[in-house]
């Protein structure tokens, strides 16, 4: 006699028939995750967004020992459709917030305590900016990455090779470096101040970089083509993306004159660490003006000649040839209120851009005639730039004739 099942009690047959559609349910939403997943991963970007929607995404970059240690970072903003970028320079030794603790320690002493994200984290929520990109740079790495790009111009005024003893110091002026020299031109930092001087090279090296591609356009191609965007992705760490590779080259080719302003996290010394200027409002404040600054469509709020303070220096043997340019340069806008002799002889014309503001640097170029520009930052300086005037300066043959 057979037995009946109980009326409450599902079938064999029924409850492999929901097994089975449980199963396919589950098969059919993990693939879709899984499609959603690989076509966010290759062909969708912050980078585009932020450029469709006319607004920002958020970076920083940690620069390291090949150890790994800290040395340096910056938190920026990049509006792709504006083709700008604003970064804010950080010295090791400043203090930053961890997000959990609130504790304030410098960047080794988080990265001692829980690495790279760790340190991320105290950037990013010190300057209250979430990031969309958290990128890792080595000596090695940007060594790597100055010789891809054929090497980089700076301002040496200090011995590259003081162990060398069969190599003459560099006289100061403005030289191509490749990238170990490059790396060394960031560490020949001596006295008091290391950390904050060391970022002020630091600065150097990346605005100087910067300065080629908004000049030339050729270099602009070669950033923007596969080869380079392979190989540059090779030296770099973080979690940055084939399509965001492409989205960044693709903004890149209208990088200009006005694409980029470099800040500086202000601080005041406490013992062994500098401490964030007005509890770290003053570093908020600091990311909210470059946020607005970089979303702005091209040309506004682009400075103007009467917005530079300029000092002229003398890199030639004509007496008096710094005092009536820096004359002229009044008459053209500028406040040019310093002059005086620049120390060593200079064949050619260039300007230094002091504090991070390039744009500033290619207006005064603009007027000098002179394309050459290199950034030699020193915010103690009371002055936006400096024109060094060398032998070529158009306006000599001008004053020789007089």
């Amino acid at each position: 006699m057979m037995r009946r099942l109980p009326a409450d009690r599902p079938r064999p047959d029924r409850m492999r028939k929901q097994h089975r559609l449980a199963a396919t349910t589950v098969i059919i939403l993990a693939g879709i995750f899984a499609i959603l997943a690989g076509f966010y991963f290759f062909f969708v970007s912050s980078i585009g967004v932020a450029h469709t929607r006319g607004t920002a995404c958020y970076f920083s970059l940690l620069f390291t020992k090949n150890d790994g240690m800290p040395s340096g970072a910056f938190i920026g903003a990049f509006g792709p459709a504006a083709g700008r970028i604003g970064m804010v320079s950080i010295p090791d030794s400043m203090g930053i917030w961890d997000p959990h603790t609130k504790q304030l320690r410098t960047m080794p002493e988080w990265y001692r305590r829980g690495g790279h994200a760790l340190v991320f984290d105290a950037v990013s929520h010190t300057f209250r900016m979430p990031l969309h990109y958290k990128i890792v740079v080595t000596e090695k790495n940007l060594s790597e990455i100055v010789d891809l790009m054929g090497g980089v111009r700076a301002f040496v005024d200090v011995d590259l090779a003081p162990s060398i003893t069969n190599i003459r110091p560099f006289p100061p002026g403005v030289y191509l470096l490749d990238g170990a020299r490059a790396v060394r031109y960031i560490n020949a930092v001596q006295g008091e101040n290391v950390s904050r001087e060391r970022m002020y090279r630091l600065e150097d090296i990346v605005i100087n970089l910067f300065t080629v591609l908004a000049q030339e356009e050729t270099m602009r191609s070669i950033f923007s083509s596969v080869p380079f965007k392979f190989a540059l992705s090779l030296r770099v760490r973080g979690n940055i993306r084939p399509v965001d590779y492409n989205a960044f080259a693709k903004a890149a080719t209208n990088f200009s004159a006005d694409s980029l302003i470099v800040e500086t996290m202000s601080g005041e010394e406490a013992d062994t660490m500098l401490t964030p200027v007005l509890g770290g409002r003053h570093a908020v404040k600091t990311a909210k003006d470059i946020i607005t600054r970089v979303k702005k469509p091209r040309g506004m709020e682009s400075p103007m000649r009467s917005d530079v303070k300029l000092s002229v220096h003398n890199a030639t043997e004509i007496d008096g040839l710094a005092d009536r340019i820096k004359i002229r340069m009044n008459y053209r806008g500028f406040q040019a209120n310093e002059y005086g002799n620049f120390g060593a002889r200079s064949r050619r014309t260039f300007v230094l851009v002091r504090n991070g503001e390039l744009p500033k640097g290619f207006l005064v170029a603009e007027a000098a005639r002179t394309a050459l520009i290199c950034a030699r930052t020193d915010r103690r300086l009371l002055v936006d730039a400096s024109l060094v005037l060398g032998d070529d300066y158009y306006e000599i043959a001008k004053i020789i004739a007089k």
